[in-house]
């Protein structure tokens, strides 16, 4: 089901929340851009302990670190969600710490995106050492959090170096700042014509 770009907010989430505790047929769920912050979050959250979602998309919201910390909460008990995408958030070091909590517990979640928040080199280090002991992680996308820099990357890079999981790809991407494109040169105008040649002066013919 895809809700994206609805301005949906809190109140519209938590209505959702309602809905997807009572239903077992909807897997996949896509809420991008609707203005969901921490309320919105928490009940999310509830619901996903009893709900059979597997696929739920909450990228470009409004959730912040309060946001993800409630969210923390439902997925350490969430049986059935596969994926969860939470890029563009304004997820800080708290909020990316507790969902790391989460991976331990957790048995089911395959992929995280965590694509462009505000992670930093310790919530790195503890994401790594949780992924050492999570056994269903296969993706997870940091790519683009300004705040993660060379010892974080260390640490995520390590984990290629180990085994015992699943994780099969971990994304760094930083995208390159926007740039204006390059100014094109205005044409030169055309050149005025020349002025027309004046016609040679008559001379009048000599009387006979």
């Amino acid at each position: 089901l895809d809700l994206s770009h609805n301005v949906i907010g809190d109140t519209g989430a938590m209505h959702i929340a309602d809905v997807l505790t009572a239903n077992v047929s909807l897997h996949s769920l896509d809420l991008t851009g609707n203005q969901i912050g921490e309320s919105g979050a928490v009940a999310l959250a509830r619901a996903l302990t009893r709900a059979a979602i597997r696929r739920l998309e909450l990228a470009a919201n409004r959730l912040g670190t309060a946001g993800a910390l409630a969210l923390a909460q439902g997925l350490s008990a969430a049986a059935t969600l596969r994926y969860l995408g939470l890029a563009s958030n304004g997820i800080a070091a708290a909020g990316a710490l507790a969902l790391a909590e989460t991976l331990v517990p957790n048995h089911v979640l395959q992929e995280l995106n965590l694509h462009s928040n505000a992670i930093d080199n310790e919530a790195a280090a503890a994401l790594a050492e949780r992924i050492l002991r999570n056994k269903t992680l296969c993706r997870v996308d940091l790519g683009d959090n300004r705040e993660l820099a060379l010892p974080g990357i260390r640490s995520l890079t390590a984990l290629c170096k180990g085994g015992g999981f699943q994780l099969s790809k971990i994304s760094l991407e930083r995208r390159a700042p926007a740039t204006a494109p390059a100014a094109t040169p205005l044409a030169a105008p055309p050149a005025a014509p020349p002025p027309a040649a004046s016609p040679p002066p008559t001379t009048p013919a000599p009387s006979t």
